[in-house]
């Protein structure tokens, strides 16, 4: 690849299996919320009226818990897909560009001279389905709305704060992209200080 070439998420994309992972991550909402209406039930049937016995309020209160234990893995998981779609990022000779944001589009420019630091992570489920996540953070602290904070923290994907986060890669995509930002992070802190 030139030196000059500006390098996207087309050239590193996201995996479609970290929208999986995203689902089975939250899934634990799910068997909480059935294994506690499961366990209410059961409970329940020991008294002589048994479910019929319960006030109203209750057979409402056990409904909705289990239809937002289901609703939470779904609607990450489409939270997930739609930053995915909505996500751009764009490596310059001297900055990073990213776009995201679905609802508004949110702009951020990052120059390589004010980046601290390229890492890696991965959790269990990363591992399990062979993705990393890129973390880029930056010297300055940027403040961040509300909106942005939860759509980032959720799906760990975009900039937010001092952070700019790129989930759901391959893990030779991560390291190879992680070498390419720690080099121009190296070579603008050199060309900035005249070495």
């Amino acid at each position: 690849m030139n030196q000059n070439d500006i390098i996207t998420e087309i050239d590193y994309p996201i995996q479609k299996r970290w929208i999986l992972k995203i689902f089975i991550s939250n899934l634990s909402a799910t068997v909480s919320a059935s294994a506690f209406v499961l366990f209410f039930h059961f409970f329940i049937s020991l008294f002589p009226n048994g479910y019929a016995g319960l006030p109203l309020i209750f057979k409402w209160f056990l409904n909705i818990f289990l239809i937002i234990g289901v609703y939470i893995p779904f609607s990450n998981a489409l939270q997930a897909y739609r930053s995915k779609k909505k996500f751009h990022f764009a490596l310059h000779d001297t900055y990073i560009f990213v776009t995201q944001g679905w609802y508004t589009s949110n702009e951020r420019q990052t120059s390589y001279d004010g980046m601290q630091d390229v890492t890696i992570k991965q959790d269990v489920l990363d591992r399990m389905f062979g993705l990393a996540m890129l973390v880029i953070t930056n010297v300055s602290n940027t403040s961040a709305n509300i909106m942005n904070m939860t759509e980032v923290s959720i799906t760990a994907l975009g900039a937010l704060g001092n952070k700019i986060s790129i989930a759901g890669l391959k893990i030779k995509d991560a390291e190879s992209l992680r070498d390419i930002i720690a080099s121009k992070i190296r070579e603008h802190a050199n060309s900035s200080s005249g070495l």
